[in-house]
């Protein structure tokens, strides 16, 4: 495992060697970004100081005090901090070459994935069920991401004309897609019953 800090929040990041050169989520603040194609030269060693030792120590009582006192709190942020840790861990295993089993936790971890992460995702499970052969799957989880508004891109011609092809059926049907719809709010437009009357 070789370490470096994600561009975001700074947070130090363990990857295997052959991760670097692919795009990875950091498992601290769960945003997305590149690996450099080489891996950095590793820190030199750091001493520790008395300052961390005396810090750690008073950090058990308060730690303490606050889960007693804020429990429910510290439950909702460790079940964040799991998915979280979760999610990171499906995309070290597709950056590492292991697709089948991080499509297989993309799909049970989805719900919790965050916003910015979620096209990224639908877009690693259709390219995958299309590379395997499996349409109809990959076509299931493209309108789920159409349904959530978001906007999907894809790097295989097979996935950009399901994409294509998706999206002329919505609007042969006559369907607005979720943004469409969000925008037209915006606006002040009811479905059906035109703009809304100004006062």
């Amino acid at each position: 495992m070789l370490a470096t800090r994600c561009p975001h929040c700074g947070q130090p990041q363990d990857f295997r060697p052959q991760s670097f050169g692919t795009t990875v989520r950091c498992r601290a603040c769960t945003r997305w970004f590149p690996l450099p194609e080489t891996p950095p030269a590793p820190p030199p060693p750091r001493k520790r100081s008395a300052f961390w030792v005396v810090l750690a120590a008073l950090a058990v009582p308060a730690l303490t005090c606050g889960l007693c006192c804020g429990g429910v709190g510290a439950v909702i942020g460790i079940q964040k901090q799991q998915q979280a840790r979760a999610i990171a861990e499906a995309d070290q295993l597709y950056a590492d070459g292991e697709r089948e089993e991080a499509v297989a936790r993309y799909k049970n971890l989805f719900a919790t994935v965050p916003a910015d992460g979620r096209a990224e995702v639908v877009r690693r499970i259709v390219e995958h069920e299309l590379g395997k052969g499996d349409a109809e799957e990959a076509e299931r989880w493209l309108q789920r991401g159409l349904d959530d508004g978001l906007k999907l891109t894809f790097d295989s011609p097979a996935a950009k004309e399901l994409l294509a092809r998706a999206q002329r059926q919505r609007e042969e049907r006559g369907e607005e897609l979720p943004a469409q719809k969000q925008a037209k709010k915006k606006r002040g437009f009811r479905p059906g019953k035109g703009p809304v009357p100004r006062e």
